[in-house]
């Protein structure tokens, strides 16, 4: 099995405590892209996301959450949640870490 680690991406933060946490919940912010332009890609690689979080859902404004754990705007307007849950196997979350990570390094390379 390959290493799931996200944060092996550059510029890729994991927001919140690593450890006391909601299970199967992971807010991620990718620096220099879009969370919108990165769902259509997840989205039609067949990962589900959602952008900024839980909180938000739904407003024009980036996350009150996340601006008050200190993400500036263009921060909070970068960042992206997972939620995973017992139906989701080892190798469906490779597949979908694989996807994220190409999908954020191609959004990074059309910039340049």
């Amino acid at each position: 099995m390959q290493d799931r680690l996200l944060q092996e991406l550059p510029g890729c933060r994991v927001n919140g405590d690593l450890l006391r946490r909601l299970p199967g919940n992971l807010n991620v912010t990718f620096e220099g892209v879009r969370a919108e332009s990165l769902l259509l890609l997840l989205d039609r690689a067949g990962v589900c996301a959602s952008a900024g979080s839980a909180c938000s859902t739904g407003s024009p404004e980036p996350s009150h959450v996340l601006t008050a754990m200190g993400l500036d705007r263009r921060r909070a307007w970068e960042t992206v949640r997972f939620s995973l849950g017992e139906g989701n196997a080892p190798t469906e979350i490779d597949e979908a870490v694989e996807r994220i990570k190409e999908n954020v390094l191609l959004l990074r390379s059309r910039k340049t």
